[in-house]
């Protein structure tokens, strides 16, 4: 799986509701940051028919801080940065992305922004 690969089934997963492959593939510690069914809320606000996540680059593996908008940090030991451009927004922003079993797991926020 290529970090294109993954963010193409992750905005298929966004785009049409069903959101078990976005959900299943949080990484653990966005399920601690936002308990319960935080995520899986949040995630339905982004539903919609032409949600895509496009690939730009793919950089380094690397230790690399979550840093939340609380304030809270967690030190992740090695995530890939990949710069993405998300659905109407117009500039490129950075992702992360953690590989386990060759499987990838991703990075977001899940307070309703």
């Amino acid at each position: 799986e290529t970090p294109s690969d993954f963010f193409q089934q992750l905005s298929n997963s966004i785009a049409t509701g069903d959101l078990t492959y976005a959900l299943d593939r949080l990484h653990p510690l966005v399920f601690e940051a936002f308990p319960g069914d935080l995520c899986a809320a949040e995630l339905a606000l982004r539903a919609n028919p032409d949600y895509q996540i496009t690939v730009d680059s793919v950089g380094e593996t690397a230790p690399w801080t979550w840093e939340l908008p609380d304030g809270r940090n967690f030190e992740i030991p090695e995530a890939t940065t990949v710069t993405i451009r998300l659905p109407n927004t117009p500039d490129p922003v950075e992702g992360h992305l953690v590989v386990s079993d060759r499987m990838h797991y991703w990075f977001t926020v899940c307070d309703q922004r």
